[in-house]
């Protein structure tokens, strides 16, 4: 037979399946069937009530500390305050359901501690059948009545009705709109999921999604509201996590609330630890794949990319990055048939459209490029027409390889990065596949480290959006178009001046596409 202390995964987390049957006083608490027994009563509660007290119950009436409390029952994870003090209320609740058999005692600024009552008895038992042979209709339903008010109070904190119809539909709507990721698109999302919350304010999977959809308003909003935005995605994750500990997109949001340039560990680590949780969370394991992109670890991104593709997380987004992670580990056919099959499936996708166009332009198809940027019934909607005559610029130089036409490409080129930070960082695969590496280089740093004036805006004062430099990702730099700077000794010293040779240091790992190229 399994001792208590043996009930735990190899993290300390409690196993309720593997552990025994524990005596609480005159209760018994089953963990394998989250059943608490009292006499002929039976309560059912929730895994984490269950959970709460085997661990406490390990201690043999040791105080536990709050954060070795939330190792065993939460594996380490981040949660709420709400979290932990409703755990803790429900399994007192049931502890005075289980006629004061057990409770909890809180020790002030130290930890908590079961306390078994040993006075407290077995409920008294039932009448015999021979003793209420022909009982009054009416004492039979008082009885049934009294009896459903007594379950209700033991049960009220144990059970929680579903969302109504409304509040589900408002958070598929909102889900449905957040797959298409563009800022209006969001913050309808954003709209649908506030009403949701609002009719229905314990709705984990609709805080969960509120609080991917502040995420995703980021490059809509101005410097200057960033921190009010980032401190809302917190507090709907913190609330979604609260109430579901394991909820994918509120794990999600609060490892993207440490993911940024030159921050990679961080996330890393947190994304790990919630799929070690919950290894079905596809937006934890999407936005894991891309921390590990922008660390250069491309094939391990794409199989983190693909496994949330595949199994429940198919946005255009996801699809986009997916064919790009394989072009980046330079299976260019294989990539394009990808893409080209998201593009059916997604017309009009800047997720989709824009990496479809740089293979051809870059891998040997300037032509279809060309054919791709001026197909205005094909192309994505709400950019600006110069940026797809630029790139039929582009197309037409690599095909030409005239030193005119690669003039005209770049010219038009340094005059939309005049105008939108997110054109700068566009130039750089452009600069670098026509070999012009030190003004590669200039826009590198530019881009990445601030060494110079930028535009305030992504791409222009009439489209509205922004890209702080936090957000800007480096996973591009590691895709073929790029594949020139990687051998220059300045691509090392970028390295290190943006941290990512510090992230590779302290991991002890190494980006796959630069240990080829090396």
């Amino acid at each position: 037979m399994k001792r208590v202390s043996d009930a735990v995964d190899s993290t300390g987390r409690v196993v309720l399946a593997e552990a025994e049957p524990l005596g609480l006083g005159s209760a018994t608490l089953r963990p394998a069937t989250r059943e608490l027994l009292w006499g002929d009563e039976r309560i059912i509660l929730e895994p984490r009530v269950v959970q709460t007290l085997v661990a406490l119950a390990q201690a043999n009436g040791e105080v536990v500390s709050r954060d070795a409390l939330i190792e065993r029952c939460w594996g380490g994870l981040h949660v709420g305050e709400d979290a932990i003090n409703r755990a803790l209320s429900m399994a007192r609740k049931a502890g005075r359901s289980a006629g004061e058999a057990f409770t909890i005692e809180t020790i002030p600024r130290v930890g908590y501690r079961l306390v078994i009552n040993k006075a407290a008895g077995a409920p008294v038992p039932s009448p015999a059948p021979a003793d209420r042979a022909h009982p009054d209709r009416r004492v039979l339903i008082a009885a049934g009545v009294a009896g459903l008010v007594v379950s209700a109070g033991a049960a009220a904190a144990l059970w929680r009705p579903g969302p109504s119809r409304e509040a589900r539909d408002l958070d598929r709507r909102a889900r449905a709109s957040m797959a298409i990721a563009s800022a209006g698109h969001y913050a309808q999302a954003t709209a649908f999921l506030e009403e949701a919350v609002r009719l229905e304010p314990d709705y984990a999977e609709a805080w969960g999604a509120l609080s991917m959809a502040y995420f995703g308003l980021r490059n809509a909003t101005p410097p200057d509201a960033l921190e009010a935005l980032a401190g809302r995605q917190r507090a709907a994750a913190e609330r979604a996590l609260a109430l579901d500990p394991r909820n994918p997109d509120g794990n999600a949001a609060m490892g993207l609330l440490l993911y940024r340039l030159g921050s990679w560990e961080a996330p890393a680590r947190y994304f790990r630890a919630a799929l070690e949780a919950n290894p079905n969370a596809g937006p934890v394991r999407a936005h894991y794949a891309r921390v590990l992109a922008d660390v250069g670890r491309i094939r391990a991104a794409y199989e983190m990319a693909k496994t949330a593709f595949d199994r429940n997380e198919r946005t255009p987004r996801l699809a986009g990055l997916v064919g790009e992670l394989i072009w980046s580990l330079g299976d260019t056919s294989r990539a394009l048939v990808w893409l080209q099959d998201a593009d059916r499936r997604w017309p009009r996708h800047t997720a989709i459209w824009f990496p479809l166009l740089f293979m051809h332009a870059f891998a040997g198809r300037p032509q279809q490029a060309e054919a791709m940027a001026e197909d205005a019934t094909r192309r994505p909607l709400g950019v600006e027409l110069r940026n797809f005559e630029a790139w039929v610029l582009v197309a037409r130089a690599q095909a030409s390889k005239a030193a005119g036409d690669r003039d005209l490409a770049l010219a038009a080129h340094r005059a939309m990065a005049q105008e939108g930070a997110a054109h700068i960082g566009n130039m750089i695969g452009v600069l670098a596949s026509f070999g012009e590496l030190d003004e590669a280089f200039q826009k590198l740093r530019l881009f990445y480290l601030g060494e110079g004036p930028e535009p305030s805006v992504a791409y222009s004062a009439a489209q509205g959006a922004y890209l702080p430099r936090e957000r800007r990702m480096t996973r591009y730099l590691f895709r073929p178009d790029c594949a020139a700077l990687l051998p220059d000794p300045r691509f090392a010293r970028f390295c290190i001046d943006v941290g990512l040779d510090a992230y590779w240091r302290s991991t002890n790992e190494r980006p796959d596409v630069r240990l080829q190229r090396s």
